[in-house]
């Protein structure tokens, strides 16, 4: 499923000798080519693909993108190695759309650190999906940029990739790296927000391993058409229905795939069993970090510790059953999900244990309407004003709200 290509074409007139050498190199200088399922040949330096074969990088080759989604679309196999291959190639198309629109005062250096960013941005990832994201206090994002200033031979290949490593991390984790680089800044937009090569990979890529048609996206026309307005990605009004086609798509891989209940099970299973796991300190969150799937399955069945038995469970596909499902768009008193529980020990009777009731609150959902789009007198509006249906008060805002469900899960059947 080749969704885009990259013509080749003359130089825009009007860019300055430096355009014109950061489009060569962009063209010219990737040589290295990696053939993947979705996007067929994709195009790197020497230096960065140096880094598919780095401990760091190739162990994302053993982090499922999906985790349990596979119960539920057996091909979802495919791993955070080739996602992070795929936002590195896109990356590198939109500097190229980028430069050729009109984009002005990009380095080299800059450039570099960003197609190293793109490429190292899930280094830090948990295993099994998000199961352990609402768990554990720090981010993936730090986790990944604590490996990379503590390891040597990483640094070092950053710096062969003539990029910088503060401003590849500053990138990643602006949050515990802040700049006030205005490039760097702008980098940080474009690897997360609305349009982002992230999310253009991981839509089109889920998508075609589950065998569903929801995430695909037109990526060589949204790519082709962005602009660079006050250091922010922008669109011209025309081609705002890109961004409508992607928001939905979201939420139909959300509701179809990402949340499927099977899914929402499988998961919450495991992140049970970890938080009764961290409460009774029969392991640190510390323990959870620089983890792959398989070093995580070990971790839990090396402790005699009941509430693991989820973790088996979940990995096997025997998940427990559904005993309530209601609509939650809004937050979940604590109160509640008490009683909740309490309603499935007496469905169960004597032979509940505590940690066998889970319930199940989905996170809000957010939807990234951070891009401008660029009127046709010339003008620049957040998406949110240029367009009615992702207002604050818009319909698909609305929408969204139904994909929320609150469910209690637990081995005995029946319903509360």
């Amino acid at each position: 499923m080749i969704l885009f290509k990259t013509t080749i074409h003359m130089y825009n007139i009007s860019m300055t000798v430096n355009d014109s050498v950061l489009l060569s190199h962009l063209v010219s200088d990737f040589t290295v080519s990696i053939r993947d399922s979705v996007w067929g040949d994709m195009l790197f330096t020497p230096a960065l693909a140096a880094f598919y074969r780095h401990p760091q990088v190739h162990k994302l080759d053993r982090i499922r993108q999906l985790g349990p989604v596979s119960l539920v679309y057996p091909a979802a196999v495919h791993t955070r190695l080739s996602h992070s291959l795929g936002v590195c190639d896109i990356s590198r198309r939109i500097l190229i759309s980028l430069l050729r629109n009109g984009c002005r005062n990009l380095t080299k250096t800059g450039i570099n650190s960003f197609l190293c960013a793109a490429l190292l941005h899930d280094l830090g990832h948990f295993p099994f999906a998000h199961s352990l994201k609402d768990v554990v206090k720090r981010s993936h994002e730090s986790l990944g940029t604590e490996i990379i200033k503590n390891d040597s031979s990483l640094l070092k290949l950053i710096r062969e990739a003539g990029a910088d490593p503060d401003t590849v991390c500053s990138i990643i984790c602006p949050e515990e790296n802040p700049t006030d680089n205005p490039e760097t800044v702008f980098y940080q937009h474009l690897l997360s927000g609305a349009l982002d090569p992230d999310k253009l990979d991981y839509l089109c890529r889920d998508a075609y391993h589950c065998g569903v048609p929801y995430g695909v996206q037109d990526v060589a026309y949204i790519t082709g058409h962005l602009y660079a307005k006050n250091s922010r990605p922008a669109l011209k009004s025309a081609n705002k229905a890109s961004v409508e086609h992607l928001l939905f798509s979201k939420y139909l891989m959300y509701k179809n795939v990402y949340w499927h209940s099977a899914t929402r099970c499988a998961t919450a299973m495991v992140k049970n069993a970890v938080k009764f796991a961290l409460r009774d300190g029969v392991i640190k969150e510390e323990d959870l970090y620089f983890l792959d799937d398989d070093e995580f399955s070990r971790l839990c069945a090396s402790k005699d510790y009941k509430p693991f038995e989820l973790v088996k469970l979940s990995l096997s596909g025997n998940l427990y059953n559904t005993n309530y499902e209601e609509q939650c768009p809004g937050d979940l008193d604590e109160g509640v999900i008490e009683e909740l529980k309490e309603k499935t020990r007496k469905l169960a009777g004597s032979s509940c244990e505590d940690y066998q009731v889970i319930v199940d609150v989905p996170e809000k959902i957010s939807f990234e309407t951070d891009i401008s789009i660029i009127g046709t007198d010339g003008k620049v509006r957040p998406f949110r004003e240029a367009d009615e249906l992702f207002s604050e008060t818009g319909v698909a805002y609305a929408f969204t709200k139904t994909l929320r469900k609150v469910r209690v899960y637990s081995p005995f059947e029946g319903r509360i």
